[in-house]
């Protein structure tokens, strides 16, 4: 969490207090909720991926076996 210039000024009211601690939470949930979908989709593809050079590779072997 980052904050803006040296820490001079801070809310004093409750108001201020709470809107400060609402834009904080809002920020690190504006980062939180889309990683896991992100992560999930990532993996998703990467195992295709995976499989698909594993099949691949195995023609690939069978091909070569044949030729020799």
């Amino acid at each position: 969490m980052t904050t803006v210039g040296y820490g001079d000024m801070a809310p004093k009211t409750y108001v201020g207090m709470f809107v400060g601690a609402l834009c904080a939470l809002c920020g690190v949930l504006t980062i939180a909720l889309p990683v896991p979908v992100i992560v999930s989709n990532f993996s998703m593809f990467y195992s295709h991926t995976q499989v698909s050079m594993s099949a691949l590779n195995d023609e690939f072997k069978r091909e070569t076996v044949i030729l020799h």
